[in-house]
C-alpha cells in the first residue's frame, strides 16, 4: 500500500481500504480510456479527419457514411417504388414466398368456379403476424392476373390479434372455358402471404 493510505482502527481493520479501491479503479478507468483515444485517433487519421473527443467514434463513422445512400432493399422485403404506387394498383416485382430452403411457400390454394360470363366471388383473410401495424402491398406474382380482380391492392394491417384484412377476389374470365391459375402476393417489411388462385370456367 502506498504511504499515507493505510488507517488502522481500533477493531483492526484497514479504514482505507475502500478509498484505495476507489483510487486504483479510477487510475484503469483513466488508462483504458487512453487506450480508446488513442484508438479512435488513429481511425479518425484514416479518413483524413481529426478526432473530437465529445464525439467520440462518430468522427470516424460520420466520414465513412458521408455522402452515402441507403440501400432500401437490405431490409425492406419490398421496393419502395412499390409502396408508393400501391394505391394507383397492383405492386410490381413481387414474387413468390419461399421457405429457408428456397421451396415455394403457399400460404393458401384457393379455388374457385363461375359460369362465364358471370363472375364469382372469394374474400380472402388476412392476419398480421407480428405486434406492430403494417402497411400492405398486394399484387401478382406470376399466372394469368388478367381474369382476377384483387380490392384492396395497399392498406394497413391490424397488429397481432386484431382484426383480419379481408381482400375481396373476382375471378372475372375474359374468355370461356379452361382453367386460369395465378400466384397472389401479400407482402408487409416484414411478411408475406402467396395465395395461389384457380379458376374454373364451366
Amino acid at each position: 500500500a502506498e504511504s499515507g493510505m493505510v488507517e488502522i482502527d481500533e477493531y483492526g481493520e484497514d479504514k482505507l481500504q475502500a478509498r484505495r479501491q476507489q483510487l486504483e479503479n479510477w487510475r484503469n478507468q483513466r488508462e483504458l480510456k487512453a487506450q480508446q483515444q488513442e484508438t479512435l485517433t488513429d481511425l479518425a487519421g484514416f479518413t483524413g479527419t481529426e478526432y473530437d473527443p465529445r464525439a467520440g467514434a462518430a468522427t470516424y463513422m460520420n466520414a465513412l457514411n458521408a455522402g452515402a445512400k441507403e440501400d432500401e432493399s437490405k431490409w425492406n422485403v419490398y421496393k419502395g417504388e412499390a409502396k408508393a404506387n400501391a394505391a394507383d394498383g397492383y405492386a410490381e416485382g413481387l414474387t413468390i414466398g419461399t421457405d429457408y430452403a428456397g421451396n415455394p411457400e403457399i400460404t393458401d390454394t384457393i379455388e374457385m368456379t363461375c359460369q362465364f360470363p358471370k363472375p364469382s366471388f372469394y374474400e380472402i383473410k388476412v392476419e398480421n403476424d407480428v405486434i406492430s401495424f403494417e402497411d400492405f402491398v398486394v399484387g401478382f406474382a406470376a399466372g394469368d392476373a388478367g381474369d382476377f380482380q384483387i380490392t384492396p391492392t395497399a392498406g394497413e394491417l391490424n397488429r397481432r390479434g386484431g382484426e383480419p384484412q379481408i381482400l375481396s377476389v373476382v375471378f372475372k374470365p375474359n374468355a370461356p372455358g379452361g382453367t386460369r391459375d395465378a400466384w397472389l402476393v401479400v407482402q408487409t417489411e416484414e411478411s408475406k402471404w402467396t395465395y395461389h388462385l384457380t379458376g374454373t370456367v364451366m
